[in-house]
């Protein structure tokens, strides 16, 4: 399934100068956003290695991102391989289409930004992983081990876990990324979001490497 509105988009492009010095300013380029504001996109929030674009005549959004992001094609992978999980994100199409060299662009659900009592989980989920990955093993088995004493350091945390039973599997999820080489968790407040009340892992992980290249 084509992207129609990136077609028209890439076929504009083309006539479009390339100045690598705005390249060099803009590591994802500069001709190409002007496209995407003429075309009715509008910036929602930016990353180290892209951008999230919304259209409010579209029922999603536009992940454009850098090719280099490596982390972030693998989550995209992981996503969809454990579609039914429903903390992760949903894509429209799994391909990933390149609108100008070095910069491609996948199309997500719209999400909400993250609610007050998920903000409040950050600190246990971090701690979580933190842990999982010192330990080297999932934080199914980290909760699992440290029983009671994990439960009331953090109980609101234990409480939506009760709620959502496929949180600690996403959770799972998320460290089977992270530990792949060079990886890093990202689990702040721009990299998790909510549907309803449904807290979604929009992209938990980064690439140490390619963040030191940049």
């Amino acid at each position: 399934m084509k992207i129609t509105e990136l077609v028209g988009i890439k076929n504009k492009i083309k006539d479009l100068p390339q100045n690598p010095r705005k390249v060099a300013e803009y590591p994802l380029g500069l001709e190409w956003h002007k496209v995407l504001y003429d075309n009715g996109f509008r910036p929602l929030g930016s990353g180290s290695f892209g951008t999230v674009w919304d259209n409010y005549q579209l029922s999603y959004v536009l992940k454009v991102f850098s090719d280099t992001d490596i982390a972030y094609i693998e989550w995209i992978k992981a996503s969809i391989q454990h579609k039914d999980n429903p903390h992760m994100p949903h894509f429209v199409s799994p391909r990933a289409v390149r609108i100008v060299p070095g910069v491609v662009a996948i199309r997500t659900e719209k999400l909400t930004r993250i609610s007050e009592d998920a903000y409040m989980m950050l600190k246990p989920m971090n701690a979580l992983i933190e842990v999982a990955t010192i330990e080297r093993i999932p934080p199914s088995e980290v909760i699992a081990r440290r029983g009671d004493n994990w439960s009331s350091r953090f109980i609101p945390f234990i409480e939506y876990c009760k709620k959502y039973p496929d949180f600690i599997p996403a959770l799972d999820i998320v460290y089977g990324v992270v530990m792949r080489p060079g990886f890093r968790p990202d689990l702040h407040d721009e990299n998790i979001m909510m549907r309803g009340q449904v807290i979604v892992f929009s992209d938990p992980v980064f690439d140490k490497k390619a963040l030191t290249n940049r």
